[in-house]
Order: structure tokens, then sequence, then C-alpha cells
């Protein structure tokens, strides 16, 4: 199935786009807007999701959980208050040249996800946001995250380091973010300036 060159505005409660226990899914050059969330993905795979933006989820921009297979790329979320993307137990997530601009947390990871390649994003906090915020909740073995090779809007590692909760913060997530060695400046994405991309709905 593929979804393309579509608009989706949500209000309240509402996700846009929710795909459960699905298969071979293409999203591609959409505009997700409101509503609680923009995508969520449970128990499914392949899934691509490419060139899309996500703008003022009240919960998160996107939820990827129990996937197999799944590249997210190429894509612009700003100013969803829970969580930019929402990340859990997804095998072989691939996640790149993406630019998440958090809200309250621009990643939210309640577990692993094994064989995990996250690596040429811009993952840029709100002020009083956390980067990264990793759940107390995962009661599994100890794992380490790799987020190397990402830029983070600075250079400055404990800054960065400042901007992520996690294992080396608090001795209840067994959970711990690997973000060194950085991107030294704004990496390669194909994503358009957000007023751009506004003018495309107008």
């Amino acid at each position: 199935m593929e979804i393309a060159d579509c608009r989706f505005f949500g209000r309240g409660a509402q996700v846009e786009v929710v795909f459960h226990e699905s298969e071979n899914i293409s999203i591609r050059r959409c505009h997700f807007e409101g509503g609680a969330a923009g995508v969520v993905l449970t128990d499914c795979g392949p899934v691509g999701i490419y060139d899309c933006t996500f703008d003022s989820h009240h919960n998160r921009g996107g939820h990827i959980a129990g996937t197999t297979g799944v590249i997210v790329e190429n894509n612009f979320s700003q100013e969803s208050t829970s969580g930019g993307t929402v990340l859990a137990n997804n095998q072989g997530l691939v996640f790149k040249n993406n630019i998440i601009e958090g809200g309250v947390v621009a990643i939210a990871i309640y577990s692993p996800s094994p064989g995990m390649s996250f690596s040429q994003n811009h993952i840029l906090k709100a002020p009083e946001g956390w980067s990264i915020w990793v759940s107390p909740g995962y009661s599994g073995p100890e794992a380490e995250l790799d987020f190397t090779n990402n830029y983070w809007g600075t250079t400055d590692l404990a800054e960065i380091s400042a901007g992520i909760l996690d294992g080396f913060d608090n001795d209840d997530i067994d959970m711990y973010v690997l973000f060194e060695p950085i991107a030294d400046g704004p990496v390669s994405t194909e994503t358009m300036k957000w007023g751009g991309v506004k003018a495309l709905f107008r």
C-alpha cells in the first residue's frame, strides 16, 4: 500500500494514520498536523516513511513500536508535545536524514530496538525539553542505544549530555544513550525549510 502526496489534519484525540500488523507500506510526501499523533505503527513491517512533515501534535508526531524493517528518512517533525518520535522494540529500524525539533521531548525511547541505525539526523530539543528521554519502565537487560553521528544543534558535549535523560542520570533506567562521535555541524538533509513546506499547502 502507498500513501502519497496527502494532507492529514487531526483534532483532539484523533490519530491521522494508524497501521497494526500491516506489511509493505510506503508513506511519501505527506503532511500531518494537529491531533494526538501523525503516524502510529505497531507490529508492522516493512514500512517506509519518506519526505513527510509532522507539525503540532499534542502527543507525538510518530509512534513506532514492535516493527520490523522500518525506514524513516528525510522527514521533518516539530512542536509535538510528548515526543516528536516515540520508539519501542523495533527490529532493524533505519532512521536517517530527519529533522526532529522537540516540544517537551524530541525522541522518547521505551525499550531498545535491536539493530537500529539512527544517524545523520538533526535532533533539536526545545530550550526546556529533552533531546532524548528514556523510560524508567523498561525492565529487560541493560542496553546501549547508538545515537552517534547526529547533529544536536551544538557541538558542546556537556550541553548535549544535559539534554539526554538515560541510565547515566537515573539508576532506575537500564538504557544508555551513546552519542559520541557527533556530527560537528548540520548534516546534509533533503528536507526543505518549514516555510517552504507550509507554502505547499496554502
